[in-house]
């Protein structure tokens, strides 16, 4: 048996597999805490929300997918093993702690030793608003399953960035109200970088918007000190903790209805970069469905049929 432990709360019992009333309640009570950190920082770890063996667990059914498909996949909706995780009463609880009436749309993959890909960046498909004097209601969740507070290849976020854009030649432009709705020079504050600590078993969830990476490289000796990912490119590896052996995460996005969801869906439907992921999905079946409701989660599949007008 192992615990639960959220934000420091009380501990309560966790059975493999088992998300038990005291867990949920547990997720729900430390709300107002990973609420907090959300909406200043633009992220936000829920500790221990998972044991140790369910941790192992999961990275055997990742690696079982991806070997019996040869990393060719879908949404992880799609594979009952996986389905199972994101539709975890914990992660549910959690999802709708922040948004209130969960929507998933599709949305979500996971990676096994997946290529490095060190750049700050969001996914904020489709935004139009100054992130500046308004909110976004999209979050994505990360599951890694390894340890990333003492080892290297975690994720990398800019704190408060939510509510920033980056500084490039468009956003620029819509600073002088070209191009787009006219930026306020508070969006163009910068931010810091910040690795996230996460052990096995915590959940992550980002808005958006907010600027990340990933692969962050963790120092030896000035374990607090997050560099730009221009610089990891650089540094020698003497100088950086080492990486677990393999790397398996999972990803999960998540709206509330909204303009910037009809937008987001939109923007990941028509991209030909995404087609080939969307034939593969197949969270609009039967069995998939009945989950979803039996969790009381509402779901959109308008992306599968913007993809085949797309495609």
């Amino acid at each position: 048996m192992q615990t639960l432990q959220v934000n420091g709360s009380t501990r309560a019992p966790v059975h493999e597999w088992q998300a038990t009333p005291a867990a949920v309640a547990h997720v729900t009570s430390a709300t107002p805490s990973f609420r907090a950190d959300y909406e200043r920082q633009g992220f936000a770890v829920v500790k221990s929300v998972f044991s140790l063996d369910e941790v192992l667990e999961m990275r055997r059914r990742c690696a079982a997918v991806f070997a019996r498909t040869e990393g060719k996949i879908g949404d992880i909706a799609t594979y009952p093993e996986l389905r199972e995780i994101l539709l975890d009463e914990r992660v549910v609880a959690i999802a709708r702690a922040m948004l209130e009436r969960p929507v998933y749309f599709g949305d979500s993959t996971f990676y096994a030793n997946s290529r490095f890909d060190r750049h700050m960046h969001n996914d904020a498909h489709g935004d139009v608003e100054d992130p500046s004097v308004s909110t976004y209601s999209i979050l994505r969740m990360g599951l890694y399953l390894q340890d990333h507070a003492f080892h290297s290849n975690g994720l990398k976020v800019g704190p408060g960035s939510h509510r920033t854009v980056f500084w490039n030649v468009r956003n620029g432009l819509r600073l002088l109200g070209v191009g787009g709705k006219r930026l306020s020079l508070r969006a163009f504050k910068p931010t810091g970088y910040y690795n996230v600590p996460s052990e096995p078993g915590d959940l992550v969830f980002w808005n958006l918007r907010t600027h990340h990476a990933g692969h962050a490289l963790r120092l030896r000796a000035m374990d607090g000190v997050a560099l730009p990912p221009t610089l990891e490119h650089w540094l020698p590896a003497r100088f950086a903790r080492p990486m677990p052996k393999d790397r398996y995460a999972i990803f999960s996005s998540w709206g509330r209805e909204s303009p910037e969801l009809d937008r987001y869906i939109k923007q990941i439907g028509y991209s030909p970069h995404n087609q080939a992921y969307w034939q593969r999905s197949g969270f609009d079946g039967p069995e998939a469905r009945a989950a979803f409701r039996e969790r009381d989660v509402a779901v959109r599949d308008d992306v599968l049929r913007l993809t085949k007008l797309g495609a």
